[in-house]
């Protein structure tokens, strides 16, 4: 979608006004709600087969012929945004996904999508040693090309690694990068 998105502002130059259109929040099959716990649950029912089976297992077989209907949007809006706040993102989640084909998912948090078994699998997290005893981790390399993979092939430097050969270069004399360190000025 991001690429429809982008290919039409390069060819147009606008940009799509938040909550206006369909890709942009405008449309209640294709948003983000806000469930019971304060998470969010992501439903992307543009095609009329995921439509079909979240009106379905949500009870709304009334919306179905009315998918794009510009006059019940506001209806299907207050709809969704009152009924997604019944039960947690979790348990709407499981429901939607047992109910069929429903188009939805989860939005997950920073911490979550690091945590998240097909994230690690991936190697889109990758532990690259230890700092002081602790375990550093970075994103990982999210291309994977088979003849030409990529690796991590180094720590970063930790604050204040670099700082006296730094200060050097810039001119500063010994006694002076000490009173700064003394100072709290520098690591």
């Amino acid at each position: 979608m991001i690429h429809g998105v982008v290919s039409a502002y390069l060819s147009s130059g606008r940009v799509q006004a938040r909550g206006k259109e369909m890709l942009s929040g405008g449309v209640p099959h294709y948003n983000v709600y806000e469930c019971a716990d304060g998470k969010y649950l992501s439903v992307g029912a543009l095609e009329p087969h995921f439509w079909l089976a979240l009106c379905n297992a949500l009870g709304r077989e009334d919306f179905i012929a009315r998918q794009n209907d510009e006059a019940q949007r506001e209806e299907q809006f207050a709809f969704f945004r009152s009924t997604f706040k019944t039960r947690t993102r979790d348990e709407w989640f499981d429901f939607l996904t047992r109910a069929g084909d429903t188009a939805v998912a989860k939005v997950l948090s920073v911490d979550e999508v690091v945590a998240d078994p097909q994230v690690r699998a991936r190697g889109l997290v990758a532990d690259v040693g230890t700092v002081n005893g602790e375990a550093v981790r970075h994103p990982g390399v999210a291309h994977k090309l088979s003849a030409t993979p990529g690796s991590i092939r180094r720590l970063g430097a930790v604050r204040g690694e670099h700082t006296d050969e730094v200060l050097k270069e810039l001119g500063y004399p010994p006694e002076r990068i000490r009173a700064l360190r003394e100072q709290g000025a520098v690591e």
